[in-house]
This record gives structure tokens, C-alpha cells and sequence, in this order.
């Protein structure tokens, strides 16, 4: 995705496009790992070295917030952050603080059926995360 492209998504989504904001998603959307706040403010600061870290930290909030990320929280209490936002689930090492994406139709499928069949009282859910714990061989 070019940066003409993530500044019309930052406007639809009614975030203005600031360039620290397309700084930290163009960076997000470009790696295809699950980085921390810090990592990835590392990689942005060398092409923009004024940038600070508690603007990562709110920038990421805000594209949170409008659900252009998701915030993935791992064992270790830590935050990672994910630029795919569609449906998909996420396979996790804590040993090696290793996250992958995982992507099966079937099992998304089981759990919406099983959710839509069964209801939960007083609450509505807005979005199952699923996170596979184990180790990669």
C-alpha cells in the first residue's frame, strides 16, 4: 500500500493524516511481524528522527481506536500490534515472545455458529480473539 493509499484510508476512517500517522501505519502495514510500540518506533525514527515514542504510543491509540490496528496482548504482558484487521487468529510462543498470524475459515466458522447459536446473557460480543498458545517447530 503507497502512502496516497493510507492517507484516503486515514480520511475515511475520520482520522486527519497527519505524518506521524502514516508514518507508523505505512511502517505497521509494511512489516510482517507483531511489533511492540518501541520496535516499531525504531523503525520509524530513522526516517523520521524527530518523532517521539509517546507520539507511537498515541498514534497507535488513535488507529486503534478507529480500528485500523489491533492491539495484541501476549502472556508476557505485552502489547503487540497487528495492521490485518480481518478476521484471523494468532499463533503464539511465549518462550521465544514469537506471534504469527493463522488464518482457518473452519474454525472461524465453528466459533461465530457456536456463539450465534448460543448466547450469552447481558452481554453482546463485538470481537473473539483467539490466541493458539504453544511452540513452532
Amino acid at each position: 500500500m503507497n502512502k496516497k493509499d493510507i492517507i484516503e484510508k486515514l480520511n475515511k476512517s475520520g482520522l486527519k493524516a497527519t505524518h506521524q500517522r502514516v508514518a507508523v501505519l505505512d511502517a505497521l502495514m509494511k512489516t510482517k511481524t507483531h511489533p511492540s510500540a518501541e520496535e516499531l518506533y525504531k523503525t520509524i525514527l530513522k526516517q523520521y528522527p524527530t518523532i517521539s515514542l509517546a507520539t507511537v504510543y498515541k498514534t497507535l491509540e488513535s488507529l486503534k481506536e478507529v480500528g485500523l490496528v489491533r492491539a495484541i496482548k501476549t502472556d508476557c504482558d505485552y502489547v503487540r500490534y497487528d495492521a490485518i484487521t480481518t478476521n484471523h487468529f494468532h499463533l503464539y510462543n511465549p518462550e521465544q515472545n514469537k506471534l504469527e498470524d493463522y488464518y482457518d475459515n473452519d474454525l472461524k466458522s465453528i466459533i461465530d455458529n457456536y456463539f450465534k447459536n448460543k448466547k450469552i446473557d447481558n452481554f453482546e460480543i463485538k470481537e473473539i480473539n483467539l490466541q493458539l498458545i504453544g511452540e513452532f517447530k
